[in-house]
């Protein structure tokens, strides 16, 4: 009786996400469930491509259906998650880096951003190095989040609910279009790795035409 009572309390907390399952209590208690459902003005978005990434490779991945939802498992570690629009339609964003505990269920509904097709768009690209104080250039970070965050001049705030996040690939590089505006650029590393150095740098960009913004981040 006691057992089969363990077993219902632990069934409820994956299904709820109210608590981790204890490692021992089975196999799947090693397994995260990643779980979303992506809306744009409230309908379902499908045919985008989630990926869980961790040290700058998709360890897997999963596409959202006809209604919207998205659902991987993973084994507990930490990871970045990956929302990318396969047709270009929608701007990909990507979370920051997290630490799941085993036998946890975890939901992202994640604002996503129709790219517009009348030319409105600017172009955002560059590198993000390590710090080096010589004129020597340090080294590349391949898997690196750079954030673009909208600026509003006039209010002199950040709107930080139409984010767009890019990866950097393996030279270190990235590049993004994004809508004409002022945007705060805000490099990520692996955590523990390192630490932001110029978070605070911008970029004005402006429709048709590309900017250069390279960041840098110092080792830990």
């Amino acid at each position: 009786m006691y057992r089969r009572l363990i077993a219902v309390v632990a069934a409820l907390a994956v299904v709820f996400g109210i608590a981790a399952i204890p490692a021992s209590a089975s196999a799947a208690s090693k397994t995260v469930e990643l779980v979303g459902h992506l809306r744009v003005d409230g309908k379902p978005v499908h045919g985008i491509q989630v990926s869980v990434i961790k040290g700058g490779s998709v360890i897997k991945k999963d596409v959202t259906d006809d209604r919207g939802y998205f659902r991987i498992l993973v084994r507990a570690s930490t990871y970045r998650v990956r929302f990318s629009s396969p047709d270009g339609s929608y701007y990909s964003i990507a979370d920051r880096a997290f630490s799941f505990p085993a036998g946890t269920r975890h939901r992202y509904n994640p604002t996503l951003i129709p790219v517009p097709d009348n030319g409105s768009d600017g172009r955002v690209k560059g590198h993000v190095r390590t710090s080096n104080d010589s004129a020597i250039p340090g080294e590349v970070i391949p898997g690196a989040i750079v954030s673009l965050t909208p600026f509003d001049v006039t209010t002199g705030t950040f709107d930080e609910t139409r984010t767009i996040d890019v990866i950097t690939g393996q030279s270190g590089r990235f590049g993004a279009d994004v809508p004409a505006g002022s945007y705060g650029l805000r490099a990520i590393g692996a955590p523990g790795k390192y630490a932001v150095v110029d978070n605070q740098a911008g970029a004005n960009v402006v429709a048709g035409e590309s900017v250069k913004v390279n960041k840098r981040l110092d080792r830990l």
